[in-house]
């Protein structure tokens, strides 16, 4: 478990500030006003799990809830299917997230979308 507070984690696409109204959003192609968001600071927490299954197989599971900031208690996760080789760590891993980084992943994943990655890392 790592907790995390990612300071001003607003982005001009995450939401408008307080005070921000007064104008139109159609020169970027918006039909819908854009939420309103009062917090630009983001607290959550890492949770994460690697469980081995048949001796070279792994399967890593991650969820990182929000806990205050942009919609508290969504948050990004992530699944990870692993095989371990000799000198390589090979992963396909599905998402809901294009986040690596801390600031990213204050952002939250996208409820509606899952997304395909693979990873290979070599072991010394």
């Amino acid at each position: 478990m790592s907790p995390t507070f990612v300071w001003n984690s607003l982005t001009p696409t995450g939401g408008t500030v307080t005070g921000h109204e007064g104008h139109d959003h159609g020169d970027i192609g918006l039909t819908e006003p854009i939420e309103e968001v009062t917090d630009e600071n983001t607290a959550y927490i890492g949770l994460g799990a690697r469980v081995l299954l048949p001796k070279t197989i792994y399967v890593a599971l991650d969820y990182s809830p929000r806990m205050n900031g942009f919609t508290p208690g969504a948050g990004a996760w992530g699944i990870g299917i692993e095989k371990h080789t000799r000198g390589h760590l090979f992963q396909l891993n599905f998402s809901n997230s294009f986040g690596t980084t801390y600031g990213e992943l204050a952002r939250g994943g996208e409820p509606g979308n899952i997304y395909l990655g693979f990873n290979i890392a070599r072991k010394f």
